[in-house]
């Protein structure tokens, strides 16, 4: 499945326009499923542990085309934890984060269930990743440093975008869309192959 470009975005603050997957994420050979033309990147979530709100506020930009602003994200986030008792700071599971964010970020979903990589030509997947050193240089192509796994400092959220090949390179790759600014990868975006996919994933799930 190649998804299209919204050619209308409705409603919201768009915080960077929807990305096209440039030549260095294989157009045309490359991820054969993908909702990258519908990202719209520029989400960063600061030094606040607000990885789920953030990678479900993500989740619902592509699924409606209506962006939701850093400032949304972290108002949300707030609220959440205020309902669950816990302090500024602190994470959250994705099923409290679906519990908790807006009805209207999830249009005619009602709830979340565990899923796999080859639910990714459905929807956009939420994935929870152990956060190694492979995260801290990406390259220019936004590819994580496949040399630096290293030991886990913690969990993070973020969204998965496409599946598929690479131009000259073995096997099948993952990209996601993570909530540190565009400065991090290539505009927010990330990929690894399904090697480092299987090290650093710990969980995915589906709205439906």
């Amino acid at each position: 499945m190649k998804t299209k470009p919204f050619s209308q975005r409705g409603g919201g603050l768009s915080l960077a326009p929807p990305v096209n997957e440039p030549d260095h994420f294989g157009m045309g050979s490359g991820p054969d499923e993908s909702w990258i033309p519908r990202c719209i990147v520029g989400d960063d979530q600061g030094q606040d542990g607000a990885c789920v709100i953030f990678s479900l506020a993500s989740w619902s930009e592509i699924i409606t085309g209506r962006a939701i602003s850093n400032s949304t994200c972290q108002q949300v986030y707030r609220q959440a934890l205020a309902a669950l008792g816990r302090p500024l700071g602190s994470g959250m599971s994705f099923q409290d984060g679906f519990r908790l964010a807006p009805r209207a970020w999830f249009p005619g979903r009602t709830k979340i269930v565990r899923a796999n990589l080859d639910n990714i030509g459905e929807q956009p997947l939420l994935g929870g990743y152990n956060v190694t050193p492979a995260f801290d240089k990406t390259n220019a192509a936004g590819c994580l440093n496949h040399r630096a796994a290293g030991n886990s400092r913690g969990a993070h959220a973020v969204v998965i975008v496409a599946r598929g090949t690479l131009p000259g390179k073995t096997g099948r790759w993952v990209w996601i869309e993570n909530s540190w600014g565009t400065r991090w990868g290539w505009k927010g975006l990330g990929v690894m192959n399904e090697t480092l996919q299987g090290r650093l994933c710990r969980e995915i799930w589906r709205i439906v």
